[in-house]
C-alpha cells in the first residue's frame, strides 16, 4: 500500500469520516477492518514502508496463522476438502488420494501456502480419473520421489544398483528442492545443503536440473 494510500486510511480509521474524490460532503463510516499480511511490517530489516501508526492502529487484535509447513496436520483435511470441491465445481468424480501422494504432499514446504495446495489438488483432480497418484501432482519432485518403485522389479537390478539409483534420484530432488526454495540462487541453496558453491553447479549440471527463477 503507498504511503499516501496508509496516510489516507489511517485519517478514516481515526476520524471514523471520509470525503469522495472532488467532492466536499463528509461520509460517516461504521465499519470493522480485517487486514492481512504475509510481510513483518515494522522490522527495520524488512525494507518495507508501512506506517507504523497505522499499523499500531490495524493491530489491536492480531491472529497470527503460521505457514503450511508449520501445521503439517492440516494438510490431510485441507486435501480432502480440495478434492471434494474440485469434484463439484468441475463434475470429476475422484474418489481418493493414494498414500505415497499424501506422503508426499505432507512432505513438501509449500512456500505457496494453502493456495499452492489448492492448485496442486484442482490439477490433480483434473489428471486423474478416479484415485490420485503421485504422478497427478506436479511437484517440482514428484517425478523423482526416493520412493523407486520403478527399481524395485525385482531380478532386473542388483541390490547395489538399486541402491545407487536410489542415492542418485535422492540427491537430485534435494538439490532440486533446495533451488526451487531459493529460486535458482545457487549460492543460496548451497547454503541451504551446507555445501559450497562448486557442488551445486557440478550437480546442476550433472543432472541437468532446470529451475525457474
Amino acid at each position: 500500500m503507498p504511503l499516501a494510500l496508509q496516510t489516507a486510511l489511517l485519517r478514516v480509521l481515526e476520524n471514523r469520516s471520509f470525503y469522495r474524490v472532488g467532492g466536499s460532503k463528509q461520509f460517516r463510516v461504521n465499519a470493522w477492518i480485517l487486514a492481512a499480511t504475509n510481510r513483518d511490517l515494522i522490522s527495520p530489516s524488512s525494507g518495507t514502508e508501512f506506517r507504523s501508526d497505522l499499523f499500531y492502529r490495524l493491530a489491536e487484535y492480531v491472529i497470527h496463522v503460521p505457514p503450511l509447513r508449520e501445521r503439517k496436520e492440516d494438510i490431510e483435511f485441507l486435501v480432502r476438502r480440495f478434492i471434494a470441491d474440485t469434484n463439484s465445481e468441475l463434475g470429476k468424480n475422484v474418489q481418493d488420494i493414494a498414500k505415497p501422494a499424501l506422503d508426499m504432499l505432507i512432505a513438501y514446504d509449500w512456500p505457496g501456502n494453502v493456495r499452492e495446495l489448492r492448485n496442486t489438488l484442482r490439477r490433480a483432480v483434473l489428471l486423474a480419473n478416479e484415485i490420485i497418484e503421485p504422478q497427478h501432482l506436479g511437484l517440482p519432485w514428484a517425478s523423482e520421489t526416493p520412493v523407486m518403485a520403478r527399481y524395485l522389479d525385482i531380478g532386473r537390478y542388483p541390490l547395489k544398483e538399486i541402491v545407487r539409483r536410489t542415492i542418485i534420484d535422492l540427491e537430485k530432488a534435494v538439490v532440486r528442492q533446495a533451488l526451487e526454495q531459493t529460486h535458482g540462487n545457487k549460492a543460496e541453496a548451497a547454503r541451504l545443503l551446507k555445501v559450497d558453491y562448486k557442488t551445486v553447479h557440478t550437480k546442476v549440471k550433472e543432472y541437468g536440473i532446470q529451475v525457474r527463477r
